[in-house]
């Protein structure tokens, strides 16, 4: 994952540390991702998971796609050393890629530990399955 370093510190300094599972989207172009937009709902943390308010990042992505930013995935955030995806995460994951038109081949889906860093995964379409797959993080200047 190719991350301008303002967007990779917007994520580690200015997501909530409490409630965890709270998240957003991530946009960009040419392969590296250049906007976040957050997303923390008032439901935030029920059932110990992130519930996206996709009504409001429906109409961020559709403000993006305007201004030519591509959607690159979504980021959600973790308790202090939960850089590991659950299975709920991973077949929320798998949902969202199967939902995307067949052209998307890959989206990005880190894990933020609020105040301290981020691991990266990247969801990647091969022949009718989606694997997911860790992901080197390179910040961009």
């Amino acid at each position: 994952m190719r991350i301008k370093r303002k967007i990779y510190s917007t994520l580690i300094d200015n997501c909530p540390a409490a409630p965890p599972e709270v998240g957003g989207v991530l946009g960009g172009n040419n392969g590296i991702i250049t906007n976040c937009a957050m997303d923390f709902p008032a439901n935030a943390n029920r059932n110990n998971r992130y519930a996206p308010d996709t009504e409001k990042l429906n109409s961020i992505l559709t403000e993006w796609a305007g201004k030519g930013i591509t959607f690159y995935g979504m980021f959600h955030t973790h308790f202090p050393l939960g850089y590991s995806l659950s299975k709920e995460d991973e077949e929320y994951i798998r949902r969202i890629m199967y939902a995307m038109p067949a052209y998307v081949e890959y989206l990005f889906f880190p894990v933020v530990v609020p105040g301290y860093g981020m691991a990266s995964f990247k969801a990647v379409r091969e022949s009718m399955a989606i694997r997911i797959k860790t992901d080197s993080i390179t910040i961009i200047f």
